[in-house]
Formats: structure tokens, C-alpha cells, sequence
């Protein structure tokens, strides 16, 4: 009986023949039947890459994902995210699923699909359905709300009411609370105001009219606290923060200020709300854009701190819960837009660290939490100089003395990472980043431990002068989900398994170099530039993680012929035996 135990060792034998295993791999796949065999070899031995297409949405080199800044979100498991869905000759907005394999990952049909263009916005999830704002070309209502269910995959307007001419909620615009969904939808009787749903369109209607006839209160940013959800909205005397506890009496004015139309409710503490607002009506004081806290009552919402007297203000913006404290960014009127941190009392709300000395600002946007410290990126006008966004990465424990660059990756004013925050996450121990490699556009995976020289370069994803650029990272069931762009495959959607770093602490192997790593004549050389580094063990995937070749031990230098390998990608990871440290180098094989 001829087995495939029994095939896959014949098969062993045979590539070990066409193999030369000393400073040189000779790849020679002469015959047909040797692919057809290889391909079964790659079926039955299992093995797979920690990097992994997930699927080549638009295939070729065309984008299936368009590097948006739209979070994925999970439902039942899976995890739902935008990308393209090619109707006749137009690309159109389109929502796709994944359960992280090729054939769990699916275009979820729909009618609006078909014609629709650019302003696609997940708001929430409720009760096993996700929620979404999507634009409507052809229809007769141009904004609005739907919503997708599962077993079996449907999506259908949230209201279909015609008096709704629109609605336009987003992210931070809607909110659940309570289990029921509360978002601004405009009609053409009310304006935009407070709706409420429990996620059916019988249990969808407007909540409360806070500025009567058709303009607008413009309900925006809510935050729940204390059981209770605030909000900011208008009422035709000024713009000022509401709470609601979810019944029609129990919604109202918390107290009479006069916020700017970008005030900022931030993530709460404790015991403390804090936002910002200033006092220029008649009768409550002329205080400017300034740091405020409240309770919940009028009595109790205030002027924490007046950071910078007069009527301008610090403007406090970018909030960041960090343990039992706040940072956020404020302008003393002497060292600029600089980090402050509070822990909800006048006393304790202080400037952390003037990055950028002198009246400039340091350009921050916050990153994340990990162990303890806060990550952040800044420019201090030494090691970057705010290239449209994008500076040095910064970390702080909330003290001056704490509050240092993390690593220097590009030398001199030249900018590496990415401020977006949905380039960044954080798994275990390790927090994983976007950041130029060489310059600020060669943009690649990096991983760090919080320390400079735990700040590594960890895939090369699009090797050469090229740039991956990975985005929207989201961690689910120890594996890395993330946007990237590749030779070949255009931005599409990868997934890389963070199972070994469980229990195994990451150190890249360095020292390595493959190239070119772009070939068509499909020689590829392997050098060490480290002394000691004298044999790596070698394995070569396919796009889909399947394992094609191993060789345990290979003394370097050595040179890979792969003149007869398919065109197409591979990855190549290099393994230290004697350390267990690796580097996946990826590989692309063109036409000659």
C-alpha cells in the first residue's frame, strides 16, 4: 500500500538528490511530475509560516484594501473590516468578513453595494448585529444606517422611514448604552438629534429634540460614566454637555459652558469626568478652552485647572487613560502643545516634559498602554521634525525623568513612525508599530519591549526600497491581524501567528543578509555579517504559509539557485540553531 508517509519519504530521498547541501542550494525542478509531487508534499507535511496571506481580495497587484483608517471589528468570532468589491468597471466600498482562513473570508452581498462610494463608518456593535453608516449613490436617501446579521449574511437599513433624509453618525457619534444604540439621525421635521434604537427598525425613533424645529443640536462625543452617558450638544444658547440616563426626564443640561465645536470629551477617570469647554456667557466667567471635571451635576462640574489664564486657553486635546491618570496634550502659553498628565485634581495636573523646548510643540499623538508605559509619538526638533504626522516614538511612566525616546530609529531629523493609531497594538509583552526602516517612506512591522534595544525591525514584508506600510492591527486568538501592501498582491489582508512569543522572548537574528530579495534570475545569495553566526537552519512557504522546503543545518555563505521556482512570493526564514533567534526575509521571483 503505497501511503503518503511512504510518498512524502520517497519524495525526501529524491529532493535530497537534487539538493547540493554545502555553499550551495541547487533548486533544479526539471520535470512536471517533480511539481505534482512537490505540491503534494506541501498538502501532507503541514507545516506552516508564522506569516500568512490571509487572501488576495483583488487579485494581482491591485489593492483589495485601501488603507483606511476604519477599525475591524469582531462579531461571532469573526471579524468584519472594509475593503474593495469590483462591480463591473467601478470599485465600490464593500464589508468582508474573516475567520483568518482563505475560505472563510468572504464579500458579504448586498444591493448597496452596487454604486456606492467613500464614506463607510462601523458605529457599533448590539446584540449580534453590527451597525454601520454607509453612502448611497443611487438611492433615494443618501446616508444611511445598516445592519448586518449572520446565519445567513444579511444587511438591511436600519430605518426606512421617508422622513429620514439622512443620517450621518460615526464613531464616537453613536454609542451603546444601557443595550440599546444611541446615534444623530436627521429628518426632515427635527433636524439631527438624539435617536434611539434596540437594533430593529419598529424599536428605532427619535429620543429627544434638543434644539425644537429643523435645526440641528449636533449630539456628538459621547462617553459613559457613573451609569450614566454624557454627551455633547446644542440648544440654541450654547454648546455644552448633556447626560442622559436613558429615559426622556432623565436627559439634560449638566451645566451651562460654551464648548468649541472641536471639544473633546476624554476617556474618563474613576471618579472624574474631564473635558474641555471655556466660560465666555454672560455671567459664568471668561475663562478660555481649558481642562474641566464633573461629577455628573452641576455642582460638581468645574475648572479643574486654568492652564493658561486669559481668554485663548491651553486648549486641552488627545486624551489617554493611563492607569489612574490622564495625559493630554496642553499649551501653557510658554512651552507649547506639550504633555500633561492629571489624576482628576487641581494639584495633580501637571506638564510631564517640555519635548520640544521653547514655544513649538512637540507634535504629540498617543499610541497605547504597555506595562506600565505609555507610548506616544513626538518630535523634539533634534531626531525628527513632524514629516506630515510621522516622528520618533516616545514612551513615559507619567515622570519627567521617565520620559525619554525609545529609539532613534532613523538617525537625525528623518521621521519613522507612523502617528495613526491603528498602527499600533499590543500582545503579551510586546507592542508592535508601523516605522520607516532606512527613510520615512520605507514603512515596515517593528516590535518592541519598551526598551531601545528591544525595538526591532520585525517583517520585512515589502523588501527593497518599497514599503509595505501595515495598518489596521487587531489581535485575535494570539495572532496579529493587519493591512499591508506586497510585491504582487497589492494592499491586502495578512495574519501573522504570535503564538511563540507566548513563551519564547523575541530577539530578531541579525546580521543576515539575502539578496537581492527581488530576483529574476533566481540566484539569491545568503551572507553573514556576524562572526559567530556560521550555519542557519532554512525553510521556504508559499504565500499561504504551506511549508515547501527545510534544510536543519546550512553553513553560510551560501547561494539559493531558484531558477525553476514559480513566479511569486515566498518567504525564506532564517533560523540561528544554536539560540533559536530568526528573521523571515521575504522573496519575490519575476518573470525573467
Amino acid at each position: 500500500m503505497c501511503t503518503l508517509s511512504k510518498i512524502k519519504n520517497k519524495f525526501t530521498v529524491f529532493l535530497k538528490a537534487c539538493f547540493t547541501i554545502k555553499n550551495t542550494i541547487t533548486m533544479k525542478l526539471t520535470l512536471k511530475i517533480l511539481s505534482s509531487l512537490l505540491l503534494l508534499l506541501m498538502i501532507t507535511t503541514r507545516g506552516q509560516t508564522q506569516l500568512q496571506l490571509v487572501k488576495d481580495i483583488q487579485p494581482g497587484d491591485v489593492d483589495g484594501l485601501d488603507g483606511s483608517s476604519l477599525p475591524f471589528l469582531e462579531l461571532n468570532n469573526d471579524i468584519y473590516f472594509k475593503a474593495w468589491n469590483k462591480v463591473g468597471t467601478y470599485d465600490n466600498d464593500a464589508l468582508w468578513r474573516t475567520d483568518g482562513t482563505a475560505n472563510g473570508t468572504v464579500f458579504i452581498s448586498d444591493e448597496h453595494a452596487m454604486g456606492g462610494f467613500g464614506d463607510f463608518r462601523f458605529l457599533a456593535r448590539l446584540n449580534d448585529h453590527i451597525f454601520y453608516n454607509f453612502r448611497q449613490q443611487n438611492a433615494p436617501y443618501l446616508n444611511w444606517v445598516w445592519r448586518v446579521s449572520q446565519n445567513p449574511d444579511a444587511i438591511t437599513p436600519l430605518v426606512s422611514d421617508s422622513t429620514i433624509e439622512y443620517g450621518n453618525p460615526s464613531i464616537g457619534h453613536s454609542a451603546v448604552y444601557h443595550n440599546k444604540l444611541y446615534l444623530t439621525l436627521t429628518d426632515k421635521i427635527s433636524g439631527g438629534e438624539l435617536w434611539v434604537s434596540d437594533g430593529t427598525s419598529a424599536g428605532t425613533a427619535l429620543f429627544k429634540d434638543i434644539l425644537p424645529g429643523k435645526n440641528s443640536s449636533s449630539v456628538r462625543n459621547f462617553m459613559e460614566f457613573n451609569d450614566l452617558l454624557f454627551f455633547i450638544a446644542f440648544d440654541s444658547t450654547s454648546t455644552a454637555l448633556w447626560r442622559t440616563d436613558g429615559t426622556l426626564v432623565g436627559t439634560v443640561l449638566v451645566k451651562r459652558t460654551d464648548l468649541l465645536s472641536d471639544a473633546t470629551i476624554f476617556p474618563p477617570l474613576d471618579s472624574v469626568l474631564l473635558f474641555s469647554a471655556r466660560t465666555s456667557l454672560s455671567g459664568t466667567g471668561n475663562v478660555g478652552n481649558e481642562l474641566w471635571r464633573s461629577d455628573g451635576t452641576a455642582a460638581g462640574t468645574f475648572v479643574l485647572k486654568d492652564i493658561l489664564p486669559g481668554t485663548n486657553g491651553s486648549t486641552p486635546s488627545s486624551g489617554m487613560r493611563f492607569g489612574d491618570q490622564l495625559l493630554f496634550v496642553a499649551n501653557d502659553g510658554i512651552t507649547g502643545q506639550e504633555l500633561w498628565i492629571t489624576d482628576g485634581t487641581s494639584a495633580g495636573t501637571q506638564l510631564v516634559k517640555d519635548i520640544f523646548p521653547g514655544s513649538t510643540g512637540s507634535s504629540i499623538r498617543f499610541k497605547g498602554v504597555m506595562n506600565g508605559q505609555a507610548f506616544f509619538t513626538a518630535h523634539d526638533g533634534i531626531h525628527s521634525e513632524d514629516f506630515f504626522g510621522i516622528n520618533e516614538m516616545w514612551v513615559t511612566d507619567g515622570t519627567t525623568a521617565g520620559t525619554t525616546l525609545l529609539k532613534d530609529i532613523i538617525p537625525g531629523k528623518k521621521a519613522a513612525v507612523s502617528s495613526s493609531a491603528n498602527r499600533f497594538a499590543v500582545f503579551q509583552n510586546y507592542a508592535f508599530f508601523t516605522s520607516g526602516t532606512v527613510t520615512e517612506n520605507n514603512r515596515e512591522l517593528w516590535i518592541t519591549d519598551g526598551t531601545e534595544a528591544g525595538t526591532q525591525l520585525f517583517l520585512d514584508i515589502f523588501p527593497g526600497d518599497e514599503d509595505s506600510n501595515p495598518g489596521n492591527f487587531y489581535v485575535k486568538d494570539d495572532k496579529l491581524y493587519f493591512e499591508a501592501r506586497s510585491p504582487n498582491f497589492g494592499r491586502e489582508l495578512w495574519v501573522y501567528d504570535l503564538g511563540t512569543l507566548k513563551t519564547t522572548a523575541y530577539q530578531a537574528l541579525t546580521g543576515i543578509q539575502v539578496f537581492p530579495t527581488i530576483t529574476s534570475n533566481g540566484i539569491l545569495q545568503v551572507q553573514s555579517d556576524d562572526p559567530a553566526l556560521t550555519t542557519v537552519q532554512m525553510k521556504v512557504f508559499d504565500r499561504m504559509g504551506k511549508m515547501m522546503w527545510t534544510n536543519d543545518t546550512q553553513s553560510l555563505p551560501a547561494e539559493i539557485q531558484a531558477q525553476l521556482w514559480p513566479t511569486g512570493t515566498y518567504f525564506l526564514q532564517l533560523t540561528d540553531p544554536k539560540t533559536g533567534r530568526f528573521v523571515t526575509k521575504v522573496i519575490v521571483i519575476e518573470t525573467p
